[in-house]
């Protein structure tokens, strides 16, 4: 029997598909973060910041694997845990359909000027006008793991060219489930090119204000750009001049820099900005879903089989 501790709100009704362990695990829930434990497994649920878990880590010497329920681990991958040998997975995969609809629906959203239909229907105006189709256009995809993945998935049957970028890639270049993937590297040669642009980036040191100001100025004037990864991706008051300007046509995001967006973000006013917030992946069974991820690495771990979804500690994802 394994001890496991569950940092999270006692009244989430997740906790209680962790019944199905009870077999295996003694299972010990806590709404804050302890200082020390004595489990050798814990669930991050909710209520863990880096510190925390850092002081957690180093105080607890049975520690041996750390899950976190979401995809990104910025928020709590501290020097400690990255240093030491604790095991740690997320959620990576539980997000990646719905965050690849969402980006599909950001490109038919301009492509069909659905913006322009509100706006007519508002004011009761019968004017037609030409729309757009996907076919032909081309989308360039930043980050290509589990959601750029699912995003060139839901693409290409309509007749997009899709280009990705990663960082382990042959200098080249290679096909990856039908898409041509470069390294990152080829990126700034290409951006001029893309009537779309999907970011799907993890939020580690080289990946902060990748769209930066000189590469919005490359972006041709009718590309839309689309965040679904992280917000410091992008820099933010860059993008927002680029925007209110009209040098490019617009962005869809469902992230930013600081959430929730603050009311005084000039994004919030500007016409040609499609704002979620941070909600794209919020289905009605995310919650249940990660949590089921969290259950069948459970299970791997209690039988003494590879763990899933393991995070390269010093890469950041």
């Amino acid at each position: 029997m394994k001890n496991l501790l569950v940092v999270g709100l006692k009244s989430t009704k997740q906790f209680q598909l962790l019944s199905e362990l009870s077999d295996s695990y003694q299972i010990q829930i806590e709404e804050e973060c302890p200082a020390k434990t004595d489990a050798e497994t814990m669930l991050a649920w909710e209520n863990v910041k880096k510190n925390q878990l850092d002081d957690l880590v180093k105080n607890s010497p049975s520690l041996k694997w750390v899950h976190t329920k979401s995809a990104g681990v910025e928020g709590i991958l501290g020097e400690v845990l990255k240093t030491s040998s604790v095991t740690l997975t997320n959620a990576q995969g539980v997000f990646a359909e719905s965050l690849a609809e969402f980006a599909l629906m950001g490109m038919l959203y301009f492509a069909k000027d659905v913006n322009r239909m509100n706006e007519n229907k508002a004011k009761k105006n019968w004017s037609t006008f030409e729309v757009e189709c996907l076919k032909g256009a081309k989308l360039g995809i930043l980050g290509f793991g589990g959601i750029g993945q699912q995003v060139a998935s839901r693409a290409l049957p309509f007749g997009m060219e899709v280009v990705a970028f990663r960082t382990k890639v042959k200098p080249d270049g290679e096909k990856q489930n039908g898409v041509m993937v470069y390294p990152i590297s080829r990126f700034d040669e290409m951006i001029s090119s893309f009537d779309y642009l999907s970011l799907s980036m993890p939020a580690v040191p080289e990946t902060i204000n990748f769209l930066n100001s000189d590469r919005l100025s490359k972006l041709k004037p009718t590309a839309v750009i689309i965040n679904i990864g992280r917000g410091s991706s992008i820099d933010e008051l860059a993008m927002t001049a680029v925007l209110e300007k009209n040098k490019i046509r617009g962005a869809v995001l469902d992230v930013f820099v600081s959430e929730p967006l603050s009311e005084a973000s000039k994004l919030w006013e500007l016409p040609n900005v499609f704002i979620s917030p941070h909600t794209a992946d919020r289905t009605a069974t995310w919650l249940d879903e990660t949590m089921e991820k969290f259950v069948e690495n459970a299970r791997l771990y209690a039988s003494d089989k590879p763990l899933t979804n393991i995070v390269d500690k010093l890469r950041g994802y």
